[in-house]
């Protein structure tokens, strides 16, 4: 069963939130790959995987700090989701 660009979209949303190592594709690019010297691509790639990693980092230590500080990480949290 061949994935199609909306299987593909859905799959590296729920994979990378959103940060895929491929787009939908466009004319100039039809296969919708990232290409090599693509930097703005590349850095926007990175970018979004930090940010999920630091989603992560914050619900995970959300438990570990004094509680004063609780609320900050979980906002903290929250704006690096979305």
């Amino acid at each position: 069963m061949a994935m199609n660009h909306l299987d593909a979209m859905v799959l590296g949303g729920v994979a990378g939130a959103g940060a895929s190592p491929s787009d939908v594709g466009t004319p100039g690019n039809p296969n919708g790959f990232l290409y090599p010297h693509d930097v703005v691509g590349t850095t926007f790639y990175i970018a979004c995987n930090m940010m999920l990693a630091f989603t992560l980092f914050f619900f995970v230590q959300v438990g570990q700090v004094p509680k004063q500080w609780k609320t900050s990480v979980s906002i903290a949290g929250l704006v690096t989701g979305i």
